[in-house]
């Protein structure tokens, strides 16, 4: 990405600024969304656990924190991608880029657990997925502020490239409690028993164990690959559509086989 920015082709690294801003917006779903009653699934007394409040206000603040309130003006994470990228690149007049349908693993790939009844089974998947979202993201959020931090970029906007960093790293302080708040959650849901349909207590970590390491091949093993043979495809035709294209390929092929 630094060697894209370094040689004018700034157009990958403004569409991952915008593509982040759209999928922060997309987050603000978990202020309004309905989640099942756990404690009708559970043999244990929840009223004083995170899972008992889930739809008093823990989901609600994540979703504000990443969507804001639209129809009150107030924007959230959303709005402050839109702001730090206009701030390190100013005016440009790159296309909207497409944004991805979903960045978590398909709801249809997942094998849900029988033993609990489907809603609340498909609530433990999609808080799993919404953690694995929360830490792929941590990477590329760090990425970002590095990038906007290196002295060798943005060099004629670097009081505006540092301003942007620094929204960054509030975004990421965010984001760290909603990790935070995921984990203790899931954590409740691993060590709590079930109400099984015949009547038998069926191990929380049973059913979100299995969940979580399917998600967890999809990103690390299965995703990547595909992900990676895209984006290398795509990053060529950008490359060579630059007049030095050829130089910059070699360049760019470089990295690739550096052990960094």
């Amino acid at each position: 990405m630094k060697l894209l920015l370094q040689e004018g082709l700034g157009q990958t690294f403004w569409n991952t600024l915008t593509i982040t801003g759209h999928i922060e917006a997309r987050g603000r779903i978990l202020a309004d969304l309905p989640f099942p009653d756990f404690q009708t699934a559970i043999w244990e007394d929840i009223s004083g656990m995170g899972i008992g409040h889930l739809s008093g206000g823990l989901l609600r603040a994540h979703g504000l924190d990443e969507g804001g309130e639209p129809e009150k003006d107030i924007g959230g994470h959303d709005t402050m991608w839109f702001a730090l990228r206009d701030m390190a690149f100013g005016e440009v007049d790159y296309p909207e880029p497409a944004v991805p349908e979903t960045i978590g693993r398909p709801e249809g790939q997942l094998a849900l657990p029988p033993e609990i009844p489907e809603g609340h089974a498909r609530a433990i998947s999609f808080l799993l997925n919404l953690l694995l979202i929360e830490f792929r993201a941590e990477l590329g959020f760090q990425l970002t502020e590095d990038l906007l931090r290196d002295p060798e970029l943005f060099q004629e906007r670097r009081a505006e490239a540092e301003h942007a960093a620094e929204i960054v790293g509030r975004i990421r302080a965010d984001e760290d409690i909603h990790v935070s708040s995921l984990r203790l959650l899931l954590g409740e849901l691993r060590h709590v028993h079930f109400r099984a349909p015949d009547g038998s207590r069926v191990p929380g970590h049973t059913l979100v164990d299995p969940i979580w390491e399917g998600i967890v091949r999809w990103a690390t093993v299965d995703q990547p690959k595909l992900a990676a043979e895209q984006q290398k495809e795509m990053l060529t035709k950008r490359i060579l559509a630059h007049p030095e294209g050829a130089r910059i390929l070699t360049a760019f092929h470089a990295l690739e086989e550096s052990p960094a």
